[in-house]
């Protein structure tokens, strides 16, 4: 199937436009005004809810694996998690889990795994 070139830029033009408009309701609109303490309260947990969103469908169904669950990126996701929380620093723990999967998939490499 091939999208043509005014439907490219008419979705471009239209996510621009939608794009815009979320980011000035906060802005243009309450730029100016104090916000009521339970929208500062909910603002705070927005960070905390996107990254497991964006990471747990990369741990249940990765794309390695042709979507199928791998016990070993649920153990290095654990893994990882641990790691983060008890160093208290999420790059360290970030980059801890990186070396673990590495490890993993190579010692599974030679392990026939």
């Amino acid at each position: 199937m091939t999208i043509s070139t005014f439907d490219i830029w008419l979705t471009i033009i239209g996510l621009a436009i939608a794009t815009f408009l979320i980011r000035f309701s906060f802005i243009g609109i309450l730029g100016g005004r104090q916000m009521p303490p339970w929208l500062l309260t909910a603002l705070r947990y927005v960070p905390v809810t996107i990254l497991p969103a964006l990471v747990a469908p990369a741990i249940m169904w990765p794309e390695a694996t042709g979507g199928s669950f791998d016990p070993m990126r649920a153990a290095v996701a654990i893994l990882t998690f641990a790691l983060a929380w008890q160093l208290r620093n999420p790059m360290l723990g970030f980059l801890g889990g990186l070396l673990c999967l590495i490890i993993f998939i190579n010692a599974g490499g030679v392990l026939g795994l």
